[in-house]
């Protein structure tokens, strides 16, 4: 019989990357840890890294929503994020001469370009699941977000929460 059950993780900030670290440090105060962006016009892309972790008996999963939360400070972004949300499939690599391959899963977000005193929720819902069955495919995910910041915008960013039904 297949189930579905709801299931979530927290990918901590420490494993998320920049494609250009500039200006970015991992900040741990009072047992947070995140990653904040000092003052700096440019233009970033932004990877939270997620492998799903699986049991034996897990038939496949698939992811339905990623909280991320973050604050944009002192001056607003000057253009939305755009968060993507890549499946990467590792099993091509079983073949020989194959590249490990990525596809894009279609998202909706509520993204924010203006700045706040306060944190706030960046919620990714994927309106077209897609179930990855462990006899097809062995993926992980990244999502990225184009982070397009002013010379004075701050960015920090905290644990994502990535949400999924596991099918068993």
């Amino acid at each position: 019989m297949n189930n579905r059950v709801q299931k979530s993780f927290t990918v901590a900030a420490a494993s998320h990357f920049v494609d250009v670290a500039t200006n970015w440090t991992l900040v741990g105060t009072g047992g947070i840890c995140h990653n904040a962006k000092a003052a700096a016009d440019e233009t970033q892309t932004y990877t939270i890294p997620i492998n799903i972790p699986r049991t034996i008996n897990v038939q496949g999963i698939k992811i339905t929503k990623i909280e991320v939360p973050m604050r944009v400070a002192v001056a607003n972004l000057d253009a939305a994020m755009a968060p993507t949300l890549y499946r990467i499939n590792m099993l091509a690599v079983a073949a020989a001469n194959v590249d490990i391959t990525a596809s894009t899963i279609t998202t909706t977000d509520d993204t924010f370009v203006a700045f706040d005193a306060n944190d706030r929720l960046l919620t990714v819902t994927v309106t077209t699941p897609i179930d990855d069955l462990t006899t097809q495919a062995k993926c992980s995910y990244s999502l990225n977000l184009t982070l397009n910041a002013a010379s004075t915008t701050t960015i920090r960013v905290y644990d994502a929460i990535v949400y999924y039904e596991e099918l068993t």
